[in-house]
């Protein structure tokens, strides 16, 4: 009897209901890197157009030729980003291609990245797949992928930053204040990654938190001189201490005399939460059809990620964030969705601190501020979706795959696609002006 029920156990092996769950999510995933690719795509082909400049790709591409020639560095920004643009002009020549190859690999970059951030803060569920889904075919994240500017590439190291912050050795704090210095080197709003370390070394057990509250500024502070020192070198400056130190007041007290929110492009902090003022970085009409690269993002996932900010953040002042800090595996209930807790004030720490500059300061704000703050949203959002996932599936595929048709609808106005152009084409004011500039 006991051999028939072996064998009767045998023969029900494997199980049909687990065989059909394995398939469906094997089949997700595949969808999930299906997306992958087509946002590489859309980032990748075609770099070199246009062959004129785009938006204010004149004031990076100049200053890179100039570091390629050993003239003077005539821009207000720390010279990293700038010299990266350089690299990729020097490996793939002076045109389009070349300007744009270097913002164009780390937006690639920045989709691993999301991924391995909402694994780390949401490893339960499957947050790191939908991340991987939202930050492919978000506009906002394609668009400045597209453009030799420097928003891109500051986002993406800032996402690194946040991944390295959440490790559990040293040897990740300490490149976590290095990558700090990569961020603050390509602009000095970078140096915002503060609020999220001293929020890690908080939420982080053990000892040693004033220690390394000291050492990583410290290192980022050496990467920052090293980076500034070379530009300074390559245009045959000084490049002592004294010198960097003196151009980085220089800098500040630039950017802290840009008040006056006159520039048609310039939109408020508040209004990134709808969003109002998405900015045309190109616009190229041709015989029968446009070509244009905007860095509006995904409607509906722009939605998502402001509701989902502005709620969360109500909801974790109203309860308190003592009690998520005095209990290690605390778990945020929100409905039927739960959260690590920690986890969530990681995220939405990190969030606010990237906004926080153009909160608390009166310097002209620009929608392209707010690409840091987005994608560490999408990332939150990225973890309620796999946290819905675990409790009702086909919501969180619906959702998704929503996202994804809204994505494909509006892909060609973020990759510079051809589109059939209008009989009489409207511009606003703001793109004639862009445009016209």
């Amino acid at each position: 009897m006991e051999r028939r029920a072996g064998l009767a156990q045998k023969s029900a092996w494997p199980d049909p209901a687990r065989l059909k769950n394995s398939r469906a999510e094997l089949l997700w995933l595949a969808c999930a890197f299906a997306c992958v690719a087509c946002g590489l795509w859309l980032r990748m082909h075609e770099l070199w157009r246009p062959p004129f400049y785009a938006f204010d790709e004149h004031h990076f591409v100049d200053n890179a030729r100039n570091y390629l020639l050993g003239s003077a560095d005539g821009n207000d920004h720390p010279p990293l980003g700038k010299l990266l643009i350089a690299l990729g002009m020097e490996l793939f020549g002076d045109t389009g291609a070349g300007w744009r190859s270097a913002p164009a690999l780390f937006g690639a970059a920045s989709i691993a990245l999301a991924a391995l951030l909402a694994a780390r803060l949401f490893p339960a569920g499957p947050a790191w797949a939908f991340a991987l889904v939202f930050v492919s075919l978000d506009g906002f994240a394609i668009g400045y992928s597209r453009v030799a500017l420097l928003d891109g590439m500051l986002a993406s190291l800032v996402l690194l930053c946040l991944v390295l912050l959440l490790g559990k050795s040293r040897a990740s704090l300490a490149a976590a204040g290095v990558v700090g210095g990569l961020a603050l080197s390509i602009k000095l709003s970078g140096v915002c990654y503060l609020v999220p370390l001293a929020g890690a070394l908080l939420l982080r057990p053990g000892s040693g938190r004033l220690r390394w509250l000291l050492l990583a500024p410290a290192l980022s502070s050496l990467v920052y001189y090293a980076c500034y020192a070379l530009g300074l070198w390559l245009v045959h400056e000084a490049w002592t201490p004294a010198s960097v130190w003196q151009d980085t007041l220089l800098s500040l007290q630039h950017h802290a005399s840009l008040t006056d929110m006159q520039n048609p492009a310039t939109s408020s902090w508040y209004t990134w939460f709808i969003p109002s003022k998405p900015i045309t970085l190109w616009r190229l009409v041709e015989d029968s059809s446009v070509r244009s690269v905007t860095s509006r993002g995904n409607p509906l996932l722009w939605w998502f990620c402001s509701s989902s900010v502005l709620g969360l953040s109500g909801v974790l002042l109203w309860r308190g964030v003592g009690p998520v800090l005095r209990a290690p595996g605390a778990v945020f209930q929100l409905g039927p969705l739960a959260l690590p807790a920690r986890a969530l004030v990681f995220s939405l720490l990190a969030y606010w601190a990237f906004l926080a500059p153009w909160i608390l300061t009166r310097r002209d704000s620009y929608y392209y501020h707010y690409l840091p703050s987005y994608l560490v949203a999408i990332v939150l959002v990225a973890g309620l979706c796999g946290a819905l996932y675990q409790r009702r599936r086909r919501w969180a595929l619906a959702l998704a795959g929503a996202v994804v048709a809204v994505s494909a609808w509006y892909s060609p106005r973020w990759a510079g696609l051809p589109r059939s152009a209008p009989v009489a084409p409207k511009v606003s004011a703001l793109d004639r002006c862009l445009l016209d500039s």
